[in-house]
């Protein structure tokens, strides 16, 4: 299995995955900024270049125009300096050349200290923690990055996109027939058909017996159908198989009706399976106009920038589709056919191998829910009041890391559960942190 490196342009994480569509950063859970590393790198290189070459270009411009505007000032300035020094070669001076020229050495060779107090520069004089020199300048950086959650804070033009962007539900709704269903003509027409291919002419009052039991039960169920009445109309079609036995002789009947009837019994039975399909995934059709409604609830919270509302709507959101991982592996409860009914033996064992195949078709709502838990993140960041407890752990563990105690730092960091931002930043010091008490254990202390 081939990985591909992919880095995310939003948190700058890089990372190794399997080649697909909507590839999720493991870091942040964004997809949108999601691009392969080496496209990564060309898009770098290519601004790099034009950076270099707007430098080069704009330097030589600024050169040539400053000095366009500077340049009467630099005649004035000739000028002036001619007058001073005829002024100076004029003017009696208290001392020669040579003492003055000695004089001036002596101020250069003086101690820089002579006279008047040395200052520092303000990076000497500071006292700067350095980081554990056992760690990298990166994982020194992630101990350093500080969370911060803000409720007056303005959203970024990604955080509205990702908080306008809907979900589409893709269901697993199959909520229509293999085939149409037959009409009273299509039924008579296949019967002349049979009859004339196989040479054996029914009796005129057995096919008025067949037409009437299509008639009362199949055309009824397909009307049952149309109305949404699924059960019902199942059942009538399960009825519609129980044809009367032909003669009074059932190896007649079975050797000769049954066989000219096969196109009929075998379309029928096809309805009947995809009835049973209907009828097994009724709690996850109700759970899927659920999970509809309650997302068009927390899309209007959104948009009404409700957060702490938003915030518990998708908490609800996300339990329910944790609903549908349980219920795909159930098994299909299909309502049992008609007790009454007395149908042929072979078309009987038919109709329960139906019962048995019938398969919950369950919705993907994994697409859905990776929309929820992003927005739900970006909500987080809103409602620091809800996070308090989190927010006085993490700020602890900062405290026990500028006093080098890693081993109390971490047990604050993995006291916060929530947020996830926070929960997730709070993971990867605790790693830093772990490397840090190993190594007191084997050398001695880390300090700060």
């Amino acid at each position: 299995m081939s990985l591909t490196h992919y880095h995310c342009t939003h948190c700058g994480h890089s990372f190794e995955a399997e080649e697909k569509d909507n590839l999720e950063c493991p870091a942040c859970f964004w997809t949108s900024s999601v691009v392969r590393e080496a496209e990564h790198r060309e898009a770098q290189a290519r601004a790099q270049q034009k950076t270099s070459q707007k430098t080069g270009s704009g330097i030589a411009s600024a050169f040539w125009a400053a000095f366009g505007a500077l340049k009467p000032l630099f005649i004035a300035a000739f000028i002036l300096a001619i007058a001073a020094a005829v002024f100076v070669w004029f003017k009696p001076r208290a001392g020669t050349l040579v003492e003055r020229i000695k004089s001036k050495k002596r101020e250069i060779q003086a101690p820089e200290g002579a006279g008047r107090p040395q200052v520092l520069p303000a990076s000497d004089n500071a006292m700067v923690p350095k980081p554990p020199a056992a760690l990298s300048d990166a994982e020194n950086a992630i101990l350093a990055r500080k969370v911060e959650l803000d409720s007056a804070r303005e959203l970024s033009s990604m955080e509205r996109e990702l908080l306008g962007r809907r979900a589409a539900l893709r269901t697993g709704r199959i909520e229509k027939l293999p085939g149409p269903a037959w009409t009273l003509e299509q039924f008579k027409e296949m019967l002349a058909e049979q009859q004339n291919a196989y040479k054996i002419p029914l009796a005129r009052s057995y096919r008025k017996k067949l037409e009437k039991l299509f008639e009362e039960k199949y055309l009824t169920a397909a009307a049952a159908f149309s109305d949404g009445r699924r059960l019902e109309a199942r059942n009538l079609w399960v009825e519609s198989l129980a044809f009367p036995v032909y003669a009074g002789d059932i190896e007649k009947h079975r050797g000769v009706v049954l066989t000219m009837l096969k196109p009929f019994i075998n379309d029928t039975l096809s309805k009947i399976g995809a009835m049973n399909g209907m009828l097994a995934e009724g709690p996850v059709r109700d759970l899927e106009i659920r999970l509809n409604a309650a997302y068009e609830q927390f899309f209007g919270l959104l948009e009404a920038q409700k957060w702490d509302a938003a915030y518990d709507a998708a908490q609800s959101l996300l339990a329910l589709t944790g609903e549908f991982d349980k219920i795909s592996t159930q098994k299909p409860q299909v309502p049992a056919y008609p007790p009454a009914v007395q149908i042929d033996r072979d078309i009987g064992k038919a109709l329960y191998d139906l019962l048995e195949a019938s398969q919950l078709a369950v919705a993907d709502v994994s697409s859905l829910a990776r929309d929820v838990r992003m927005k739900k993140q970006i909500i987080e960041t809103l409602l620091p009041g809800r996070f308090e407890e989190s927010l006085n752990h993490y700020r602890a563990g900062f405290a026990a890391m500028d006093q080098a105690q890693w081993q109390a730092a971490i047990d604050s960091l993995q006291k916060i559960q929530e947020p996830a931002l926070l929960e997730r930043d709070s993971m990867e010091k605790i790693k830093i942190l772990q490397k840090l008490v190993q190594a007191e254990l084997d050398s001695g202390p880390v300090s700060s």
